[in-house]
């Protein structure tokens, strides 16, 4: 990562719905960044597969609304932000949960 300002990463899903991930807090994304690469792969497919519920056959909000729950609590908080884009990339809406773990959308251009 060169730039933390204008790092991104980006998804598409095997169902079509793209994704990207921005660093919203550094020092939080550092914390999260340097736990995550003490660990090994099969123990965070195992967190996704049976703690977040995180499967190939939820629906796509299913999934997202897991997911910003991994992103939010895991070692404290990632430091990321989920964007979900449509389908010729022009505008990404921003993620996130209320207070009863539902997926709200804001409009980003």
């Amino acid at each position: 990562m060169v730039n933390v300002n204008t790092f991104t990463l980006p998804l598409v899903t095997e169902s079509g719905t793209q994704y990207v991930m921005m660093v919203e807090n550094l020092t939080m994304f550092r914390k999260f960044a340097e736990k995550f690469t003490e660990g090994n792969l099969d123990s965070y497919y195992d967190l996704y597969e049976n703690f977040y519920k995180i499967k190939k056959t939820n629906t796509n909000e299913g999934n997202e609304r897991e997911f910003l729950k991994y992103l939010n609590r895991i070692f404290g908080g990632s430091g990321l932000k989920l964007f979900r884009g449509n389908s010729t990339f022009t505008e990404w809406m921003p993620l996130k949960l209320d207070q009863n773990n539902t997926v709200l959308t804001e409009s980003c251009l």
